[in-house]
């Protein structure tokens, strides 16, 4: 449920409202569905359910505010070790064709960041 909201959050901040509307419409029900108490929505789910839709927007605003940051960064390095490399290593750096996408599954970009900065995060403690 949550991957769906966070999706759903993204959708929305991409400006791709219909889609949005139609995981809201469709798919988050019936996620919500699944984890709803017998007796119904109480006091505690629903604040739950409320946390958890708080959370996951927070999520894709910060991963949002991180891709901002890092899209410059990314293209100056790129830019800069295309510059720096030896002729011809700029079309291995910068293929005329992209490969075909390889996953079944769509990407979820908070995910991917989550992952990125979980490398960071790793590298980081290595450092002396």
């Amino acid at each position: 449920m949550a991957a769906i909201y966070r999706r759903i959050c993204l959708l929305r901040c991409r400006g791709e409202s219909i889609a949005a509307a139609r995981l809201t419409d469709h798919e988050l029900p019936r996620a919500l569905a699944k984890i709803t108490p017998a007796e119904g929505e109480t006091a505690a789910f629903i604040t739950y359910r409320d946390g958890l839709f708080q959370m996951e927007e927070e999520r894709v605003h910060n991963a949002l505010a991180v891709a901002e940051l890092l899209a410059p960064l990314l293209l100056d390095r790129m830019t800069e070790n295309a510059l720096s490399a030896p002729a011809g290593a700029a079309r291995r750096l910068f293929p005329d064709r992209s490969p075909a996408p390889v996953a079944t599954k769509p990407v979820d970009i908070a995910d991917m960041i989550d992952c990125v900065l979980a490398q960071q995060r790793s590298v980081n403690r290595g450092r002396p």
